[in-house]
């Protein structure tokens, strides 16, 4: 059975690859501009038991865009669907590399999260293997 501290692993795998697949560089690292970003807060409801090796999809998604941060709605689901493991929230802040506080979004970037804006369940998932 996937345990379920599990989960947040692969919704940062998957928000990694959403920002990757945009040019970003995701990191600690001072110079990787808006990919320095922290989690603020993470809600999980737990839906259904992973009990089998195979495929899970995440639906992602833009709740909210702010100044210096961005809520995602996400839901994991098998194969089909049909059957909801996972799903919740997760709020991002960017960070100022030199002060370690809250910083503003980039143009760029903002017109990248804008296109998982509203996107709840219209695009097509993004396959996680577990």
């Amino acid at each position: 059975m996937l345990h379920h501290a599990r989960f947040a692993t692969l919704l940062d795998r998957g928000i990694d690859a959403y920002w990757r697949s945009k040019g970003y560089a995701v990191s600690a690292s001072a110079d990787v501009g808006d990919g320095l970003n922290v989690v603020r807060a993470l809600t999980l409801t737990y839906h259904h038991p992973v009990t089998e090796v195979g495929e899970i999809f995440l639906w992602l998604w833009v709740r909210h865009l702010g100044t210096t941060s961005v809520q995602y709605g996400f839901r994991f689901v098998d194969g089909d669907g049909t059957t909801v493991f996972a799903e919740g929230t997760r709020t991002n802040v960017r960070i100022d590399p030199a002060t370690m506080r809250p910083a503003p979004w980039s143009d760029a970037a903002r017109a990248d999260a804008r296109e998982l804006l509203g996107a709840e369940g219209s695009e097509a998932p993004e396959l996680i293997r577990r």
